[in-house]
C-alpha cells in the first residue's frame, strides 16, 4: 500500500509541474501579445497622423494664396513644421515638405527629398514624430 502512495504522490506532482509549465506559458504568451499591441497602436497613431498632417496639407494648398500654399510663389523646398497633435498621453510633430518636380532636397541629417519629375507638378511629403 505504501508503494501505491508513493505513486500517487508522484502523479500528482508531475500534474502540478505541468500546471506550472502551461501557466507559465500562458502568461508568456499573453505579455508578448500585450507588448505587439502596444506597438500596434503606436503605429496606427503615426498612421492616422500623418493622413491628417497630409489632408492639412493639401488643404493648404487648395486654400492657395487666401491663407494656404501659394504654390507658385514659394521657395522650394518649402517645409512646414508647424502642425503639432497633441493628446493627454502623446504628442506627434509633423514636417511637410513640399518640392517641384524634378527636384530633390536635404532637408534634414539623414531626411533626402525627391520628387520625380512627370507625376505631379508638387510632391508633398509628410513625417510623423512621436
Amino acid at each position: 500500500m505504501n508503494g501505491k502512495k508513493g505513486i500517487a504522490y508522484l502523479i500528482v506532482t508531475s500534474m502540478i509541474l505541468m500546471m506550472l509549465v502551461l501557466s507559465a506559458a500562458i502568461v508568456r504568451l499573453a505579455s508578448g501579445h500585450f507588448t505587439s499591441t502596444a506597438f500596434q497602436m503606436q503605429r496606427e497613431r503615426a498612421y492616422y497622423a500623418a493622413e491628417a498632417a497630409m489632408n492639412y496639407a493639401l488643404t493648404k494648398c487648395r486654400l492657395g494664396a487666401s491663407g494656404g500654399y501659394d504654390l507658385p510663389n514659394l521657395t522650394y523646398p518649402f517645409i512646414d513644421s508647424s502642425l503639432t497633435i497633441q493628446d493627454p498621453n502623446y504628442q506627434l510633430n509633423t514636417k511637410i515638405v513640399i518640392l517641384q518636380a524634378g527636384t530633390s532636397a536635404a532637408v534634414g541629417p539623414g531626411e533626402n527629398y525627391t520628387c520625380p519629375a512627370g507625376l505631379s507638378p508638387y510632391c508633398i511629403y509628410c513625417r510623423v514624430e512621436y
